[in-house]
């Protein structure tokens, strides 16, 4: 049962309600109860906190960074009124960093087998290694993002931390990745060796620069994940000074919350984890408050959710060919109801079509194929990475 792994927090304790309005989410979110045996499996979405932070002295580290960023989203209003939200509180310690992994990991599977989407607050990095080990025992592959300034793909020879935890979960066996995408990851301080690794299994990269030019071209990446890990490193330390060693680019706030909102629109995104707050180094409690409006911008997509299958129904979608030399042609689909585009993937067994998939692209992808005749490098990579 999942009281057994979780301390459940008293709002009270956190933030006066007195002083909130009726309509603030301190008054909106249930605040889990173990002994009063609240259902939490009826709720849509679920707060977790970790306090959990193996690489850091002192008392004011990533461990404490659960509840500043709940008391700051308590104080945000809520829009969406008939959207059930509970806050299960803080996991607990395990008595080593792998125990802690693997409660992690059972919490996210109980939650994800219930329908219960979870959003994990605090801690470092490397518990995405429990966020990840939560899909094991889910009947599909998981398609994972990860939004991080670096790439933490370090041979962990001592043990997982938070420069290493890639490492373990790509090697994981039996192996259960679908999909990988790495963002916003700052050239200068990534060894070309993890981008060349992860190129050969035909995972993607894409750097910062990429969404400066235009940030809509987050959508398509995030859209068909399964679980997001962001490290809120990624964000320049102006914006979100609470970081262990400052970033001095990065996203901005503003870009920072439009990737949690395209987050929340994609209907196939069930976990959320939101990592590397380091209070000692914030600012009037800048980072808890950014940390806070990123649930809450994620909570505004989510409610806008509106699934598109275009490999189940053919009415509602538009299909574009675009013929090629070296091969037929590829096939897009934008959907009538909004800008949304996708990509037909043949799945190849030797010489034969195996089965057909429909991954995400933007308008660009159709554009750049029309106009320059160039097959998309996500085409080809999902193309390459699945053929066998």
């Amino acid at each position: 049962m999942i009281h057994t792994l979780l301390e459940p927090v008293n709002i009270n304790e956190l933030i006066d309600l007195k002083k909130l309005s009726i309509n603030q989410w301190g008054h909106q979110i249930v605040s889990y109860d173990a002994q009063e045996e609240t259902i939490w499996n009826s709720f849509s979405l679920a707060i977790v906190g970790v306090n959990f932070d193996h690489e850091n002295e002192g008392s004011n580290n990533c461990s404490k960074a659960a509840n500043l960023i709940r008391k700051e989203f308590y104080k945000l209003y809520n829009w969406e009124y008939q959207l059930p939200v509970i806050d299960l509180g803080n996991l607990k310690n395990g008595a080593s960093k792998e125990e802690t992994y693997q409660n992690l990991g059972r919490l996210m599977h109980n939650l994800l087998s219930a329908n219960v989407f979870p959003i994990i607050i605090g801690g470092t990095h490397d518990l995405t290694y429990g966020q990840f080990l939560g899909y094991e025992k889910q009947e599909f592959d998981v398609n994972i993002v990860m939004v991080d300034e670096t790439i933490d793909l370090l041979h962990p020879e001592t043990g997982i931390d938070s420069r290493s935890f890639l490492y373990k979960i790509l090697a994981y066996q039996p192996n259960f990745i679908s999909n990988f995408f790495h963002l916003g990851h700052q050239h200068y301080l990534v060894d070309p060796e993890m981008v060349d690794t992860l190129e050969k299994f035909h995972f993607s990269c894409y750097r910062l620069g990429i969404f400066k030019e235009n940030i809509k071209r987050m959508e398509p990446l995030v859209r068909n994940a399964d679980m997001v890990s962001i490290d809120l490193q990624s964000i320049k330390c102006g914006d979100a000074p609470g970081q262990r060693e400052a970033s001095l680019h990065g996203f901005t706030s503003e870009e920072a919350c439009a990737l949690t909102r395209y987050i929340g629109f994609g209907d196939k995104v069930s976990s959320l984890g939101i990592y590397e707050y380091f209070p000692e180094n914030d600012v009037n409690n800048q980072t808890a408050k950014l940390g806070a409006q990123l649930i809450w911008h994620f909570i505004d997509g989510y409610t806008a959710r509106r699934p598109e299958y275009p490999q189940y129904f053919d009415e509602g979608f538009l299909k574009y060919k675009v013929p090629f030399e070296e091969m037929q042609e590829i096939e897009f689909v934008k959907s009538k109801n909004d800008e949304k585009w996708w990509m037909k993937v043949p799945v190849m067994n030797g010489a034969d079509i195996e089965r057909i998939e429909y991954i995400p692209c933007a308008y660009e992808d159709y554009l750049k194929s029309v106009h320059y005749k160039e097959i998309p490098d996500r085409w080809m990579k999902h193309f390459m990475r699945l053929a066998k």
